[in-house]
């Protein structure tokens, strides 16, 4: 990295609000120094970096405006700082998940890390937007007790249609667990379990309701629910129904028979 790339990061870092304050149209001097609230000198040191950088231009009358490099330089140094935000939000989670998280699922990413007295709390904005669904596909690595009344509920009410991949002993162990829920939730034509031989590294679910596409992340941990991680941008949404795909090619509906084999022991 030459030191001319360093200085003007170092300089966005630092003095980033005259770009801002120059983005909403041209300003003078005396201007700057009231819109953001600076000294003249401050302001003066501002100018003279970024237009050394080329990212601010004179205007005419005293004026200075952001330049095409100085608007372009002003949002890839927003982006990093939204993303390296929610990376610090989510790394306790992030650390948790075997899922390699793309990029794009950092940008607008929602967090909610469970309180350990209170962990199911952490669920609260998935569920809420489970209860908003009309689709409902995802990945299962883990399953609390209450996962499959959860569902029951939001099918009979809601003609939520759900699709939901696992492995074979996960899909036997819900069964054992609540055999009456599984059984009846299984029951309907619009929810499908299938079984991929792949190890499913995470809860990722994709839900879709009338208004957007929601994309998740749900961490479990040995006491339940670690945390929640959610996101509705399209670079969110793509990457998990990218990552959903990779399991779908690979599954296929559990046999009606092992069903009947578990629920009837």
């Amino acid at each position: 990295m030459s030191q001319q790339a360093a200085d003007l990061r170092d300089q966005l870092g630092k003095r980033r609000y005259v770009l801002e304050a120059l983005s909403e149209g041209p300003r003078t001097k005396p201007e700057l120094v009231a819109a953001v609230d600076k000294s003249r000198s401050t302001i003066d040191r501002a100018i003279t970096a970024f237009r050394d950088h080329d990212c601010v231009e004179p205007a005419g009358k005293g004026r200075y405006r952001v330049t095409k490099t100085g608007a372009t330089a002003l949002s890839v140094y927003s982006d990093y700082v939204t993303r390296t935000s929610a990376l610090s939000d989510a790394t306790a989670l992030i650390n948790d998940s075997e899922l390699d998280i793309g990029i794009g699922f950092l940008d607008g990413l929602d967090v909610s890390v469970a309180d350990p007295q209170v962990p199911e709390l952490a669920l609260e904005p998935s569920t809420r937007i489970v209860g908003d669904a009309s689709q409902l596909r995802g990945l299962a690595a883990a399953m609390l007790s209450s996962y499959p009344e959860i569902l029951l509920e939001e099918v009979r009410e809601a003609g939520l249609d759900v699709e939901i991949i696992t492995t074979h002993q996960l899909a036997k162990s819900a069964l054992e667990l609540k055999p009456q829920a599984m059984s009846t939730l299984l029951s309907y034509d619009r929810v499908e379990l299938r079984i991929t031989d792949q190890p499913v590294p995470e809860s990722l679910w994709i839900a879709t309701t009338p208004k957007e596409t929601h994309a998740g992340i749900t961490v479990h941990a040995d006491n339940g629910v670690k945390g929640v991680m959610i996101n509705n941008t399209p670079a969110a949404v793509t990457w998990a129904e990218r990552t959903y795909a990779e399991f779908q090619d690979s599954s296929e509906p559990l046999a009606d028979s092992v069903v009947e084999t578990v629920v009837d022991q």
